[in-house]
């Protein structure tokens, strides 16, 4: 199996932090408030007992009110204390906060900028009691356009913002020093990005929702690398992958790992080109060895199991069955010496039946067990000789009987390929002779 290595934040979104959620209040001019002028001086007003703050609906927008505005010179830049302690100290045109001011809540928070109609509209600094700061600009009382946000826990978001989310182009900063730096849509990562990890990880390419998707670039800093497709955030398509050592994988993946069809080059020189499954040889493959070797056929997870040729750079070669690496089952093996095997086959051993044929057109036909002739069998010689009997070790041995071309004949017993044993000899003349013998001779 082909081990890749894990990409880092699989869940990219679990440390990115939301905007500040707290509600504050934002108190519009009531008909009478406490009025304080730039030289502080207050004037003895009262404030209408008919005032109540609005609730802003967002942690973010101040809430537009239709109570009646107060009554100030068109163009005043006054000091306005209301009931609840908020303070406004800043431009007011037609009874409303307009143009430069700063409002401050008595909770602690405090915007700093323009204003139009009562609402953040312009440039401005939005600062939360959470300690959470927003500075840049503002339309309708929405972060919208160029903004820096800054969050206490150390992190910063400096980009383009609509409707008071991250969309079009910026940076995010992870306090533990990760980076985003490109697309957004609605606080997402969306378009083309770069992600840096404190690890030294790093992605270049698209995004979808928070996720990698599309075509993209990732870098380990052990000098591992992966460029092509990726679907939810996990290799999915074609792409290309290097090892700091040289070998590259190209071709397929799926979730990950290399599943379906690709081709895998060795620094060795050594190839694989076919099917994968999981991050395995799997299925129909073509593998060809540094050392000049070749196997073409089927493969089980990295293993050549199933029906496959494989061919030495020497001229030998097998074709047929395998399990695990090893000949099993029915296979033809051929040696440069021409010498020829074909028959079963178990761990890589010549076992069961089998038929062996030699250069010199000697032949043996029948069992085999761990590579030697054992059990019934047939041999037959080139100059026309023939045994037919027991086999131990590739010797004769047991009972058996053998002709000659000559025409004589023994049947009887063998033992290490002798005649031993009792036995009927007869001669090409007639002769006949029974009795015993003694590693091949006459007792």
């Amino acid at each position: 199996m082909i081990n890749l290595p894990s990409v880092a934040a699989s869940k990219i979104d679990l440390k990115k932090p939301i905007k500040n959620a707290s509600t504050d209040y934002q108190s519009v001019f009531s008909n009478k408030p406490k009025i304080l002028d730039n030289d502080s001086t207050v004037k003895k007003s009262t404030p209408s007992t008919s005032f109540l703050p609005q609730v802003n609906d967002s942690a973010l927008n101040p809430t537009v009110s239709n109570l009646s505005s107060i009554k100030a010179p068109t163009g005043s830049t006054s000091i306005v204390k209301f009931s609840n302690g908020d303070v406004y100290n800043g431009s007011i045109l037609d009874g409303q906060k307009d143009g430069e001011g700063t409002y401050q809540w008595v909770s602690g928070g405090e915007y700093r900028g323009t204003w139009k109609d009562n609402i953040f509209h312009g440039t401005g600094t939005r600062t939360w009691a959470s300690g959470d700061k927003y500075v840049g600009q503002w339309i309708n009382g929405k972060q919208h356009g160029n903004g820096k946000y800054l969050w206490p826990g150390g992190y910063v978001y400096d980009g383009e913002w609509m409707n008071d989310k991250k969309s079009g182009k910026g940076i995010f900063k992870w306090k533990d020093g990760g980076e985003y730096n490109g697309e957004w849509k609605e606080d997402s990562f969306d378009g083309q990005g770069t992600r840096t990890w404190p690890s030294g990880d790093k992605y270049i390419g698209q995004w979808v929702n928070d996720k990698r998707h599309g075509r993209g670039k990732y870098l380990w800093p052990d000098g591992n690398s992966y460029e092509g497709d990726w679907k939810d955030n996990q290799r999915t398509g074609i792409g290309t992958f290097l090892w700091p050592s040289g070998n590259k994988y190209i071709g397929d993946f799926v979730a990950g790992e290399h599943t379906g069809s690709g081709t895998f080059i060795w620094v060795n020189g050594s190839t694989y080109n076919g099917q994968w499954k999981s991050g395995n040889m799997h299925g129909k493959g073509n593998r060809k060895y540094a050392n000049g070797n070749i196997y073409d056929g089927e493969w089980m997870n990295s293993k050549r199991s199933g029906k496959g040729n494989f061919k030495w750079k020497d001229g030998g070669e097998y074709n047929g069955e395998w399990k695990e690496d090893n000949f099993d089952g029915q296979g033809t093996r051929t040696w440069p010496s021409r010498d020829k095997y074909i028959g079963q086959w178990i761990n890589d051993k010549r076992h069961g039946r089998g038929k062996y044929l030699w250069p010199s057109e000697d032949v043996y036909d029948g069992d085999w067990k761990d590579n030697q002739r054992t059990g019934k069998g047939t041999l037959l010689w080139a100059d026309g000789s023939k045994y037919i009997g027991d086999f131990i070790a590739s010797q004769r041995t047991g009972n058996g009987t053998q002709t000659w071309p000559s025409g004589d004949k023994y049947i009887g017993q063998y033992q290490n390929n002798q005649l031993h044993g009792p036995g009927q000899y007869t001669w090409s003349d007639g002769t006949i002779r029974v009795g015993q013998w003694n590693n091949g001779q006459q007792c």
